[in-house]
């Protein structure tokens, strides 16, 4: 069974954050870059597994 992978916009200005974290604060864009594109392939790979990790509730 394929599943559908949403992520919130919290998600993602959290994925921009970590970003500009490594890219500018640690002046290194190319890791930045590799990071980002590691966690965005695991968090859309969860389509196919959504087992590995546990469903996030309802926000209050």
């Amino acid at each position: 069974m394929i599943f559908t992978v949403d992520t919130s916009i919290q998600a993602e200005e959290d994925l921009r954050e970590i970003f500009e974290y490594i890219s500018f604060r640690l002046l290194s864009p190319e890791n930045a870059a590799k990071q980002l594109e590691r966690l965005e392939s695991q968090i859309l790979s969860l389509d196919k597994m959504p087992e590995r990790f546990p469903r996030y509730g309802k926000e209050p």
